[in-house]
């Protein structure tokens, strides 16, 4: 990660030069500066986001007017990276099978989605419709009634990166980890989701402030990065 910089890395500082004696886990601590710096979202990519979102929301709400629709997933947490898609959960009073069909129609006749892109798993475990916004370019899963533990889930994540400001950072380099490696699906690769992920981090900052070592503000993340690539390494 510390090489010299190149256009393969376009998050380095081209002022910033590397090595001279400086050791490999601070070079580390500042790459991972940069690359969060690089890849967190500008607001015009949260825009970009936030107005598909609503175009989504218009879509459900036409044809159940009663409906609600909440956001859950790494969109609502600020740790989805610029490929992430986005998870969406509409609480409607009662729950049937054919309401993910009446969802995937209506956003094919809405012009909102691609016939070919959109998927509807309803024998799943947690039936979902999956599809590209056909502006945007984002991939949603959405889900019905059955995720309010996903809502509350995001929630906590907020919390806690209240109390870790490095956790973001942690996270979106891992993740960038684990999709380079083909590791970051579940269901498809057998890798580990995003939220097993942030946990993991989470539980590595606990410890690591519970315990008498301290670290500088500028040599932090080094070694946090490394520990918990330690623990995904088996995998990839």
């Amino acid at each position: 990660m510390c090489d010299e910089a190149n256009p393969a890395k376009p998050w380095q500082l081209p002022a910033v030069v590397y090595g001279n004696g400086i050791p490999a886990l601070c070079l580390l601590h500042q790459e991972i500066e940069q690359f969060y710096n690089y890849i967190r979202s500008t607001p015009t990519e949260f825009c970009l986001r936030a107005g598909a979102v609503r175009r989504i929301e218009d879509v459900v709400l036409s044809i159940w007017p009663r409906a609600f629709v909440d956001l859950f997933g790494s969109f609502r947490t600020g740790l989805n990276l610029p490929d992430s898609d986005i998870d969406l959960v509409v609480y409607y009073r009662f729950w049937n099978p054919r309401l993910l069909h009446e969802l995937q129609n209506e956003l094919v006749s809405q012009g909102v989605t691609d016939p070919d892109s959109v998927t509807v798993l309803d024998k799943a475990s947690v039936p979902v419709v999956k599809f590209t916004d056909r502006i945007s370019r984002i991939r949603f899963d959405v889900t019905f009634n059955s995720v309010a533990s996903g809502v509350q889930a995001a929630e906590l994540i907020k919390d806690f990166i209240r109390q870790f400001p490095e956790l973001p950072k942690l996270v979106m380099v891992l993740k960038q980890f684990l999709s380079l490696h083909g590791f970051n699906e579940v269901y498809n690769s057998g890798g580990v989701s995003s939220y097993a992920l942030t946990l993991m981090v989470i539980s590595f900052l606990q410890q690591h402030a519970r315990s008498n070592k301290r670290l500088s503000d500028h040599s932090k993340l080094g070694p946090a990065a490394n520990s918990v690539s330690r623990l995904l390494r088996p995998q990839v």
